[in-house]
Formats: C-alpha cells, sequence, structure tokens
C-alpha cells in the first residue's frame, strides 16, 4: 500500500516520464498471482496444498518491489512479519489449534466381511475418526482373494498412528498395511 501510494510519486514530474509507472507492480502482482496459483494443488484425497506458498510467493514479490523503491524499512518490518508468521505461528496453529493429522491407511486385505468391523472397531477404540473408505480388488497387485482399502482418518499423534499401525498389522487377514510411503509387511506366517 505505502508503495502504490508514494512510490511512483518523483518519477510521474519527470520531463521524460510518458507512461504509468504503477503499471510495472501491476505487472509484477499480476505475473506473480500466476505462478502463486500454480502452486496450489488439490489432491486426489481431497487436501489442498500450497496456499501458504502461493501467499509467500506474493509477499516476497511485495517485498522486492519495495526494495527497488527504496523502502526498506517497510520491506524489512514486513519480512519479519511473514518469518514470524510462516515460522512461529504455524507451529503454535499445527500444536493447538489442528492436533489431529489426516492419514491414509494403504492395505491389503483377504477378501472377508469380517475384516472391515475389525478394521472398525480398532480404529474407533483408537479415536482415530474414518473420513472416507476406498475399496478396490482390481489393483495389480493382489492376488485372488485380495482386496485393497484406502481408510483415511484422523489421529491426534504420530506415536497414535504408529500404534494403529501395529495393532492393523496383527489383525487376523491383513497381508499388508502402508501409510505415507512406510511399508510394513505382515509378520505373520500365512
Amino acid at each position: 500500500m505505502i508503495l502504490s501510494i508514494y512510490g511512483f510519486a518523483e518519477t510521474i514530474d519527470h520531463v521524460n516520464a510518458r507512461f504509468d509507472p504503477a503499471r510495472l507492480a501491476h505487472g509484477v502482482i499480476s505475473g506473480i498471482g500466476f505462478l502463486g496459483a500454480g502452486a496450489i494443488i488439490k489432491h486426489h484425497n481431497q487436501i489442498i496444498s500450497g496456499i501458504t506458498t502461493a501467499a509467500t510467493l506474493w509477499v516476497v514479490a511485495a517485498i522486492g518491489l519495495c526494495i527497488g523503491s527504496g523502502y526498506y524499512t517497510p520491506a524489512f518490518v514486513t519480512t519479519g512479519i511473514i518469518l514470524l508468521n510462516v515460522y512461529v505461528l504455524r507451529g503454535l496453529e499445527s500444536k493447538f489449534l489442528y492436533p489431529k493429522k489426516y492419514v491414509t491407511f494403504s492395505l491389503t486385505v483377504k477378501e472377508d466381511a469380517k475384516i472391515l468391523g475389525s478394521i472398525n472397531r480398532l480404529l474407533k477404540y483408537e479415536n482415530a475418526e474414518i473420513k472416507g473408505i476406498t475399496m478396490s480388488d482390481e489393483y495389480y497387485f493382489l492376488e485372488e482373494g485380495q482386496i485393497a482399502l484406502d481408510i483415511r482418518t484422523r489421529v491426534s499423534s504420530k506415536e497414535r498412528i504408529i500404534l494403529i499401525l501395529g495393532k492393523l498389522n496383527k489383525l487376523e487377514g491383513v497381508i499388508r498395511v502402508q501409510v505415507d510411503d512406510i511399508n510394513i509387511p505382515s509378520m505373520k506366517s500365512e
């Protein structure tokens, strides 16, 4: 705002100035807006990421415009506020406001009607909130009589995720359990 109000006052009255110097700022903000829009991604599991990255790109461009126009103090103050927001407040937010984390458990199980009930009871017992279940028997790695389950949950901590992972792995009929690229083969002998 300071840049748009005061930043171009000297160049407007210049003898050779036959243009609107504020168009430079407009071009930078529009261009960075497109880059930021490209950083926002919607994943297959309905999670949207990259919003903080897009906002940070935009504000860094604004800081660059301030530095280029000679407004060093507002640029440094803004830099401090952004660093505080990105590093300090994000940690506080994740700790106090959103303590539960979204996790997708990918299981390969034997095709048995009882297995879903067992998994449901286990997740409820461990206070894992089930958000969605996807089931398929058409993946290339599945053998005859197996199905793949993707169970999207909200879990309170990483320790709880590891605990649930171990308990899921011990359930009768579970062949393989995977969470966020961590593969734990079943310890049971088949």
